[in-house]
């Protein structure tokens, strides 16, 4: 099925007919969807931009067919009192339907593992269930959201099933304000909501203390549609942002950890076994430190291939390195596991950071970056552990990033 702009109102209006999304009639009516944008973001645009984000803005804009408004488009209406009388905030009665749910939960706070009686700020909490969770498992909680409804919701059955670590604030994403750091900031399927997510990765970190870690579960992560990030074109999110407004953006795993990154929070990702549960990814700020294989998943690269834990530039490498806000300078830790010398030149278009012959074991470069993201070329003289009976190792290898390190 093609749908293009101006079939837009139609696709809605059957597919509610046949029932909205969990009837198997509108499912059947989505398979085969296509959605032909006539607004065409360029992704050859520094993603972090104002121009890509005018240009996903715009996309968001021919889908809905209004201009986003965060306070409006993001509160949803629902019946407080059956609610607080439910079996859970949903009032969801279909135990499969909740296990996952707990599921996503608990993979996420099992790989973040806080302590007893940490903290944790849940954005954009919702209806409360992530809260209620938290709660349950020993956790202090500050339930924040947009909509003044869930907060209300959420106090009332605080009150009705008489849970004690559960506090509320009312506020959007980007400024919420907590009167002391926290140690933990949770978003369960509710990040692809911010526009800009960068900046409340950034904004959090006055929230949460030195140490403190973000945690992302339930997300869209893909890069279906887009290298980067964008409105996610699948027929629920469609009919999404037609019928309500809500803003459905998706990111690509390396964007999403070079989003942490920028922020100053390092990132790790885990993945359940279970396609329902899907991709967690934790973060925490402090650590300023990246393993060369790890580099390679975050940073655009060319001529470089991965072996854990190392990152192998060839004989003419490109590394986009990416720099945390508060950071103006980076420490590469290059090894040369050749027994001799190999020459090496490492150049940006500032120009020559180091050129000469890199001596046998571990290396630091300091390369500094002036507020910007350096774009780095890394001719390595290149050598094979074969030829130098070294090891039946046949590839032909330069010099191995260890992790980079930033100050």
């Amino acid at each position: 099925m093609n749908i293009f702009e101006n079939d837009l109102d139609a696709f809605i209006a059957e597919s509610d007919r046949l029932g909205g999304p969990n009837a198997q009639a509108c499912q059947d009516y989505w398979k085969d969807f296509t959605y032909h944008p006539s607004q065409q973001p360029d992704q050859g645009l520094d993603p972090f931009s104002e121009e890509y984000v005018a240009q996903q803005v715009a996309l968001y804009e021919e889908l809905s067919g209004h201009a986003y408004d965060v306070v409006r488009d993001e509160i949803t209406e629902f019946e407080i009192k059956d609610h607080v009388e439910g079996p859970n905030p949903y009032n969801e009665h279909d135990p499969a339907t909740m296990s996952v749910h707990i599921d996503r939960l608990n993979f996420g706070i099992r790989n973040a593992a806080p302590k007893s009686g940490h903290t944790v700020l849940d954005m954009g909490c919702g209806w409360g269930l992530s809260s209620e969770f938290f709660a349950y498992l020993g956790l202090k909680v500050i339930a924040a959201d947009i909509n003044k409804r869930s907060i209300e919701l959420v106090n009332a059955r605080i009150a009705h099933k008489n849970i004690m670590d559960i506090t509320t604030v009312n506020g959007t994403f980007e400024n919420v304000i907590l009167e002391k750091p926290v140690e933990m900031a949770f978003f369960y399927e509710c990040l692809h909501h911010a526009i800009r997510p960068w900046v409340v990765f950034s904004n959090l970190k006055r929230n949460l203390v030195d140490d403190g870690k973000i945690v992302l579960a339930g997300e869209p992560i893909n890069s279906f549609w887009w290298k980067n990030w964008g409105m996610r074109l699948d027929p629920i999110s469609v009919y999404c942002i037609r019928k309500f407004g809500w803003f459905e953006s998706g990111w690509s795993l390396p964007f999403l950890r070079k989003a942490l990154l920028k922020a100053g929070c390092v990132s790790k990702v885990f993945y359940h076994p279970d396609p329902q549960v899907g991709i967690n990814v934790v973060g925490q700020f402090g650590g300023y430190e990246i393993s060369g294989s790890e580099v390679s998943q975050i940073m655009d690269n060319e001529g470089c291939s991965a072996d854990e834990p190392y990152l192998i530039f060839g004989a003419d490498s490109k590394l986009d390195l990416v720099i945390p806000i508060d950071c103006s300078i980076a420490y590469l830790h290059i090894c040369n596991f050749r027994m001799s010398p190999l020459q090496v030149e490492i150049t940006s278009g500032a120009g020559s950071i180091w050129s000469g012959y890199m001596q046998n074991g571990e290396n630091v470069i300091p390369v500094p970056c002036n507020g910007e993201d350096p774009r780095l070329t890394i001719r390595s003289q290149t050598w094979s552990p074969a030829q130098d009976g070294m090891s039946q190792d046949d590839r032909t290898l330069g010099v191995h990033l260890a992790k980079i390190r930033f100050q």
